[in-house]
């Protein structure tokens, strides 16, 4: 697999967006919904194509990673410093494409002069945050359906 472009997602991204989000999330992440309907449903209620051509229409600042001509990574960031979403196709777990899009979030924010940014973290993804050096942030707490965990990162802001 080729190392991925990570460029800005588009309203026309937004059906394999979807897909990413859909996929990653039912099959990646059964440790956290636990492979229960209520769960899940509650976890994929926003990852519609519709919701995300909404949110990218509303100027979200969310990156897709691109491999092989294919979306193979999505993430999300708000203008505060928080990640919002980072997810990777099934395929290409373990093949760099989340650790791209997130090097290239953190960057962007310590561009835009944060010194801290935080997210909620699915118990899945936690290992992955920590050997990035991530830092839990105190409680779990709710997140859609079930739980997450808060975490923090520590940047220091680029000189203009």
């Amino acid at each position: 697999m080729s190392a991925p472009i990570i460029r800005d997602a588009t309203a026309t991204d937004a059906e394999a967006i979807s897909d990413v989000l859909v996929r990653s999330i039912t099959e990646l992440c059964s440790a956290d919904h636990k492979n229960e309907p209520a769960l899940l449903e509650g976890w994929l209620a926003n990852k519609s194509p519709q919701h995300i051509r909404d949110m990218i229409n509303a100027g979200a600042h969310m990156r897709v990673g691109v491999a092989s001509g294919e979306i193979q990574s999505v993430g999300c960031y708000s203008s505060d410093g928080q990640i919002q979403l980072l997810y990777v196709a099934p395929e290409a777990r373990g093949k760099g494409q989340s650790t791209a899009l997130l090097e290239s979030k953190e960057m962007e924010l310590q561009a835009a002069g944060h010194s801290g940014i935080s997210l909620v973290s699915s118990r899945t993804a936690e290992s992955f945050y920590l050997a990035r050096g991530w830092q839990l942030d105190g409680d779990r707490v709710a997140c859609y359906s079930s739980d997450g965990q808060p975490m923090r990162k520590t940047l220091t802001p680029t000189k203009a």
